[in-house]
């Protein structure tokens, strides 16, 4: 059944979609299974060749696991039905590239199985968290992290890729902006565009602005705050 595109509005830059799902009042018998779980997979960039499903029973008994391909797209992107002959309470799952060449998050994810034994999830690309309730979905990009890695640089990762050529960052401290020198990819193996960059200021900061508010904003995405890390390592950090 396709998903519906029911509304959309945006509130301070952020885009928020609203979805139906195709589970509702349904039980495992209505797909004549023992569980069920219906995964909606959303990448920004739109492409989803090689992408599948690693699925595995977990509780009440952990079994071996299974691939299964995103069959079908709806608004949201692509999407399965996974279908498991007997009921179970817990079901794992993993979204990876191809025969384990990428994961889309590192770590396993579980999904609790409901009394009908249908679940489904909305799954957006980089995030670990997934979501049960589609009325309210947030697809705007974001920066995820940003680190003060010197009083010079700050390494952050994104949740969709930029083109770091076309796009400036700005660096604020105390809501003021600071001068830039350059805005790159932080592994230089990337290819066009990346999820991880690196910006150099043209200026080191100074010591006390490690305490001030430092956030980071990018075109196109959800902004945040600037976290001090090995920037404290500096020397002028130590006494004595």
């Amino acid at each position: 059944m396709k998903k519906v595109l029911f509304f959309l509005f945006i509130i301070f830059g952020t885009t928020i979609f609203a979805f139906t799902g195709e589970s509702m009042g349904k039980n495992a018998a209505d797909y004549d299974a023992g569980t069920v779980l219906i995964v909606h997979y959303h990448r920004y960039d739109e492409n989803y060749d090689g992408w599948n499903l690693w699925i595995w029973p977990d509780k009440p008994k952990s079994m071996d696991g299974k691939s299964y391909a995103f069959d079908r797209t709806d608004d949201f992107g692509v999407s399965a039905t996974v279908k498991l002959d007997e009921k179970h309470s817990r079901v794992g799952f993993i979204v990876r590239l191809r025969e384990w060449e990428k994961k889309d998050v590192t770590t396993d994810r579980f999904v609790d199985i409901p009394e009908s034994g249908v679940a489904e999830i909305w799954v957006i690309e980089g995030e670990e968290e997934f979501l049960i309730n589609p009325e309210k979905i947030d697809l705007t990009p974001r920066v995820k992290i940003a680190f003060l890695d010197s009083l010079s640089e700050i390494f952050a990762s994104l949740s969709a890729p930029v083109d770091t050529k076309n796009v400036t960052p700005e660096v604020l401290v105390n809501g003021s902006s600071i001068e830039i020198e350059t805005f790159e990819k932080a592994d230089p193996t990337d290819v066009s565009v990346t999820n991880y960059v690196k910006i150099k200021l043209a200026k080191p900061l100074s010591a006390e602005c490690v305490s001030e508010e430092l956030s980071l904003k990018i075109e196109g995405f959800l902004s945040s705050e600037i976290i001090v890390r090995k920037a404290l390592d500096d020397p002028q950090f130590f006494y004595g």
